[in-house]
Order: structure tokens, then sequence, then C-alpha cells
């Protein structure tokens, strides 16, 4: 399926609406054979309190970063290649729905929650 989308017009145009959102301070995501697979909106579990993130994933790196205007702008972009990523369900419980852990290269480790398990 992404296959179809890769060197579309289509595709060219939603990765540049990623980029625009994060604004000079964004890495430059446009490259060959990159396509945008989807996005939504993530809350990450902080130490003092859930932060919602909006989320992108690529066919071969997972970015995301602050909401400052909904779908609008962004900042702090973080670009974690997926070849670094390990995810790690989460029993569901009262405080965590539908959770699971995130490991990336850097030997960090985050959770994650979402409301909804066909996002999870």
């Amino acid at each position: 399926m992404v296959d179809r989308f890769v060197n579309s017009e289509a595709n060219t145009r939603r990765i540049a609406s990623v980029e625009n959102c994060f604004g000079s301070s964004g890495v430059p995501l446009a490259i060959q054979g990159r396509v945008l697979v989807g996005e939504g909106v993530l809350t990450k579990m902080c130490r003092k309190r859930p932060k919602s993130r909006q989320f992108f994933l690529f066919n071969n790196i997972l970015v995301y970063g602050n909401i400052v205007i909904g779908k609008k702008k962004y900042n702090k972009q973080h670009i974690m290649p997926l070849e670094e990523v390990s995810l790690e369900s989460i029993a569901t419980n009262q405080q965590y729905r539908n959770g699971w852990f995130s490991t990336s290269g850097n030997g960090r480790r985050n959770k994650y929650d979402t409301n909804w398990a066909a996002e999870k």
C-alpha cells in the first residue's frame, strides 16, 4: 500500500504541510521514497502530568512534537528512525486504557496512551 504513494503529488503535499507546521526550527522531512503513513494526537505520560503530542508516522521514521496550535503549528520536533524503536504493550487498567512503552535508540523509554484501541 505504501509503495503506491511513493513520489506521489498528494504525499509530497502532505509532507510539505508537516514541514510547514514545524516551521524553520524543524528538520526537512521530504526525501526520495519517504511516505507519510498516518498522523494523530497521542498522550505522552510525563512525570508531572500527561501531555498531548502530535505524531506523524512515516514509512521509515516517527516524528512528534509539542502542539502549539492544533493542526497548524508544532515545536520541539523529535525524529526517531523506526529501526531503533521498540514497543511494549501495557496491561489495561484504570490509568492506562490503551497504553504502551516506546524505547528509542538512545535508550529513552516513554509511556504513551490513546483513547482508542485502534490507535494503539
